[in-house]
């Protein structure tokens, strides 16, 4: 689920992750034979990721995995996989309403899936302003690592 205003800077890194890998991947939604692991699907949620929620359940997912700009102090670009317990140690950050750790809990409950957050350092998150170099090159890195691991593991 890529999470984000693409309409400010590096917040667009969630969304541009996201229709990359709708775009790139193979999903499929009924699972491939013998169990092995799918990619279900993908949601470019933008600002509104509680409004995806009931969507998220449908998919009956193993992991969700949340895409969005962050700020946790880290170099520009610098990608970091996170989940509920380390979201709810950081402060200053969370500009969701509601919080993403809230939502990654609900979700947790609603679906049993294991739910991330791979948060991408922002630089710039003002208005009609592009995304920045760094960021941008990072959602490449994270797009063709996604990629990658789903095709090892058969699920893209």
């Amino acid at each position: 689920m890529g999470i984000g205003n693409s309409q400010r800077g590096d917040d667009r890194a969630g969304p541009r992750v996201a229709r990359l890998v709708r775009r790139l991947a193979r999903v499929v939604p009924d699972g491939p034979p013998e169990g092995r692991p799918r990619l279900a699907g993908v949601l470019v949620a933008e600002t509104t990721p509680e409004a995806y929620a009931g969507a998220m359940a449908r998919l009956n997912p193993d992991v969700i995995l949340l895409v969005d700009a962050v700020d946790l102090g880290g170099p520009p670009g610098e990608a970091a996989l996170l989940d509920g317990a380390d979201l709810s140690r950081q402060d200053g950050w969370e500009v969701h309403r509601p919080p993403l750790a809230l939502l990654m809990r609900y979700l947790t409950d609603r679906t049993g899936a294991r739910v991330l957050l791979l948060g991408i350092q922002a630089v710039s998150l003002d208005w009609g302003e592009p995304m920045t170099p760094a960021v941008r090159q990072a959602t490449g890195r994270v797009v063709r690592t996604l990629l990658s691991r789903l095709e090892a593991i058969g699920g893209a």
